[in-house]
This record gives C-alpha cells, sequence and structure tokens, in this order.
C-alpha cells in the first residue's frame, strides 16, 4: 500500500463539492458550519479533508470534509489541510468513503458534554463566554449543557 499523502492545498483547487456526487450527505451540509469555524480558528483544523486527484494537478475532488471546507471558506482561508487518493480512485470507492465517514460519526453523549463543559466553567471560574470562545460554541449552548449538568441527578 503507497504511503498516504497529507498536504496543505489551496481552497481555490477543490471542486465544488455539489457538483462532483462523490459527497453522500445531501442534506444538512452546512449544519452548524459558523460553530465549526469558531473551533478551527481556536484549535486548528483537527482532521483532513480528503480529495481526489494528484498533488500538484488541481482541481481536486472533495469526497469528505464538507463542512471543514465550508468552515475554511467562512474564515477567509485560502489552504486546509488534505488526504489524497489517487486520481484514478473511482467514483464507486470515493463514495464508499464518503459514507463511512458519515455514518461511523458518533455524537458526544450529551450528559457526557454537560460533565466536560461544567468542569471547564467551573476550572474558568464561571465565566461562560471563556468556555464558548475556547469550544466554539454560543454562549447560549454552554449554558443549556450547565444547566443540564446542574439538573442531574447523582
Amino acid at each position: 500500500m503507497a504511503e498516504e499523502i497529507i498536504r496543505e492545498v489551496p481552497v481555490r483547487d477543490i471542486r465544488d463539492p455539489a457538483r462532483t456526487g462523490l459527497n453522500v450527505r445531501q442534506t444538512d451540509r452546512d449544519v452548524d458550519v459558523e460553530d465549526l469555524a469558531k473551533s478551527i480558528k481556536k484549535h486548528g483544523q483537527l482532521q483532513p479533508i480528503l480529495l481526489r486527484g494528484e498533488l500538484g494537478k488541481p482541481p481536486y475532488d472533495l469526497i469528505a470534509g464538507h463542512r471543514r471546507l465550508s468552515a475554511h471558506k467562512h474564515l477567509s482561508k485560502t489552504a486546509i489541510l488534505a488526504r489524497f487518493k489517487p486520481s484514478n480512485y473511482d467514483d464507486f470507492k470515493a463514495r464508499i468513503d464518503s459514507l463511512v465517514e458519515n455514518m461511523q460519526r458518533v455524537n458526544l453523549n450529551h450528559a457526557d458534554a454537560a460533565e466536560a463543559i461544567t468542569a471547564m466553567y467551573n476550572k474558568y471560574e464561571k465565566d461562560e463566554k471563556k468556555v464558548a470562545d475556547d469550544l466554539g460554541l454560543s454562549l447560549r449552548t454552554v449554558r443549556d449543557y450547565i444547566k443540564i449538568e446542574e439538573q442531574a441527578s447523582p
């Protein structure tokens, strides 16, 4: 198996994902993109997107990572970290990769999130804004999680 290539590529070199048909997610593509953008601004991009194409020979096809790409555009970033599949990687395999990425996600349990966010809130001397800024969440979301934890029974 060839070594996987991970590089930073210009955002402008990535084809409009709606036109390639490789992303299996057709709805809710841009849900919470602003929150993701805040997180990327604060913590950086934690996972590269997945592209098909030969490095240095754009345009590239987006297989997975539409929200990350949208968040980068929202932040007016000109480059994004990406993993590459070869140009001859067929559409069927690309759609499988897109499906796997979208199906294998498991959202963090509300109780676990509430406990962790409340712990941050207490560590930050009950500064909701600092928690919200650190996590790239809205103040309302942070308050909702803190309220959940406060009302939880042991």
